[in-house]
């Protein structure tokens, strides 16, 4: 309905349908949204349990409770981390393609006016591709910050521990930090090691394109 609306002026009856459609559209996005955030959250939350007893583990016999607790987390979390590898694995294709894509359109828009079609298109990967540029800085930006002070704390724990045992939590804190703070350094030599290359990947031609892209304009 919205992209007959740029099209054109709605008829009375798709107007109202429209009227009655966005705010179904709008709860449905909200409700999904609330419930993407609470998985997040229980994710988050069986990890961290997962850490904790395995420290906990580490400084003696675990209760049978905490032993079955652990056995039937660990395949959970596992579950979890491999489907959100694969989803990454596929938004990372879809906008890397869509990024070529429009590196693509635009050279040949260089060349020579673009079919109707080509023109349609890339009005249409821009913004998108736009959109995920500021989600991704945004994230990287909160990511940094996020690892900075995981780090940082880490650091105080164990100056800590050097100057006497750490508290049962304290034991628990350092043990699940250290592990995010790892996560954090392989996740940043991988995404470094990925944009090289990509770069390198990339033909000779649109490298130079992009180059001159950056400067000349």
């Amino acid at each position: 309905m919205e992209e007959l609306a740029e099209q054109g002026p709605l008829t009375e009856e798709q107007a109202a349908e429209l009227a009655e459609l966005q705010p179904k559209v709008a709860r449905q996005k909200q409700q999904r949204k609330e419930s993407d955030a609470k998985y997040r959250q229980a994710r988050k939350a069986a990890a961290d349990r997962i850490v904790v007893l395995e420290a906990l583990a580490e400084r003696g016999p675990l209760t049978e409770e905490q032993v079955a607790e652990l056995a039937a987390l660990r395949p959970k979390v596992a579950e979890w981390k491999q489907q959100k590898n694969a989803f990454s694995a596929k938004y990372r294709q879809a906008r890397k393609a869509a990024a070529d894509r429009i590196v693509v359109l635009e050279a040949l828009a260089e060349r020579g006016p673009l079919t109707e079609e080509q023109v349609a298109e890339l009005a249409a990967l821009r913004p998108k591709v736009a959109e995920w540029k500021q989600q991704k800085n945004a994230f990287s930006a909160k990511y940094r910050q996020t690892g900075k002070a995981a780090a940082d704390r880490v650091a105080v724990l164990e100056e800590l521990a050097g100057r006497g045992p750490l508290t049962e939590e304290q034991v628990a804190e350092l043990a699940a930090l250290r592990l995010k703070v790892a996560e954090w350094k392989q996740q940043k030599k991988e995404d470094n090691a990925s944009s090289t290359r990509r770069e390198r990947l990339l033909p000779i031609g649109l490298r130079s394109w992009r180059s001159w892209q950056g400067g000349g304009r």
